[in-house]
């Protein structure tokens, strides 16, 4: 079993990310993402 945990401070998740990720547990145990932050 899988679980996937989104930091709701960052709503705009995008479809790909998403793919990506589930794609990436099928061969890692764990997976985590990183984004750059916008300078404000």
């Amino acid at each position: 079993m899988n679980l996937i945990f989104h930091d709701a401070v960052r709503p705009l998740l995008s479809q790909r990310i998403l793919n990506d990720v589930v794609e990436a547990l099928q061969t890692y145990a764990a997976i985590d993402v990183a984004m750059p932050s916008a300078d404000t």
